[in-house]
């Protein structure tokens, strides 16, 4: 008969926010399936729109986002795993400050590229060669950190070494939430079917609240005993804390499931993209898309995969900002 592993002191001994936890577990249900299901009574108008409109647009996302940080900052607070003076921490900061050197020389980079488009295409260059380029850089760009990233560690190739720092944390969990499934689905979605949506249709606001309510459950609920137990994934969390192979084998196939769902629609949204930017067949965007893929992820693991999320972030969301910021001033004279 197989016994469960034990878990060591220093990984039972951790405070645990309890109350807090389940404190913030109520707000997001409240936040999340309460606005959905008032979604159409929500239309009294603030500033010319309707408050269901400032609710799906910025309010619940941000309540999401205060949601995470403040259990992340109690959970900092609680825990003094390593102290401020000490070797590793000194050692620590002078990495961060290198990070934050490359970022900045990246920024830079990404914007005179952008500038540099901008005057190709006033001086005439095609539709047809600024698609092209736009394309080949960032999978160029994708495949020089993937290269750069690789590793044999399996530390770094699971859980990228666990020193990532928080802000590029977020980044690459920002990119990851502005994907090929919210620049089409979640946008088409909110175009065809409204905010509040009708008594046939739920409205964009559903899909849009469970998208990004999702990654409070993970932050709240998995990430946490990840972290504290220092396994690399959920299927061995699950084989430590119950033990045997059924727990592991259960949770294995359940990740492999949701991540194939999700990658299909995502890969089609790759090649749609590629295809409308391009001009290039359907099946060859999707295999661009798969290629950059592959050599991004099959070389370094999490740690490549996290660095080209923090890369495409600044991308992503400048291909936001800029197009809504010039559109805004066009029509209403205001960019904000």
């Amino acid at each position: 008969m197989t016994t469960a592993p034990q878990l060591t002191k220093n990984q039972q001994s951790s405070p645990e926010p309890s109350r807090l936890r389940v404190g913030l577990l109520v707000f997001w249900l409240v936040v999340a399936f309460g606005g959905l299901y008032f979604a159409r009574s929500m239309s009294w108008v603030i500033a010319g729109w309707p408050f269901n409109f400032w609710y799906a647009s910025q309010g619940a996302v941000l309540l999401f986002i205060c949601i995470v940080a403040l259990y992340a900052w109690w959970r900092n607070k609680t825990s003094h795993e390593v102290s401020a003076h000490t070797w590793e921490a000194v050692a620590y900061s002078h990495y961060k400050m290198r990070l934050h050197r490359i970022m900045g020389i990246y920024i830079v980079g990404v914007l005179s590229f952008l500038v540099i488009m901008f005057a190709a295409e006033r001086a005439g260059l095609p539709r047809y060669w600024l698609g092209g380029i736009f394309l080949a850089a960032t999978i160029g760009l994708y495949a020089c950190i993937g290269i750069y990233s690789r590793t044999a560690e399996p530390s770094e190739y699971y859980v990228a070494g666990r020193r990532i720092p928080s802000m590029y944390n977020g980044m690459a969990t920002a990119a990851d939430w502005m994907s090929a499934a919210s620049f089409i689905s979640l946008a088409g979605g909110l175009y065809l079917q409204g905010f509040s949506g009708t008594s046939s249709q739920p409205g964009g606001l559903a899909y849009l609240l469970g998208w990004t309510g999702g990654f409070c459950l993970i932050g709240l609920l998995v990430a946490p005993h990840l972290r504290r137990v220092e396994v690399e994934t959920v299927p061995d969390y699950f084989q430590l804390r119950f033990g045997g192979k059924w727990p592991r084998l259960i949770a294995a196939l359940s990740a492999v499931l949701c991540s194939f769902t999700y990658v299909v629609a995502q890969i089609y949204g790759v090649g749609l993209i590629t295809s409308r930017l391009t001009g290039v067949q359907f099946e060859i965007g999707i295999l661009l898309g798969l290629g950059g893929v592959l050599v991004c992820s099959f070389l370094g693991g999490m740690r490549a995969v996290t660095w080209t999320q923090v890369a495409q972030y600044v991308i992503i969301i400048l291909a936001f900002l800029i197009p809504v910021s010039w559109l805004a001033y066009k029509q209403l004279g205001n960019p904000v």
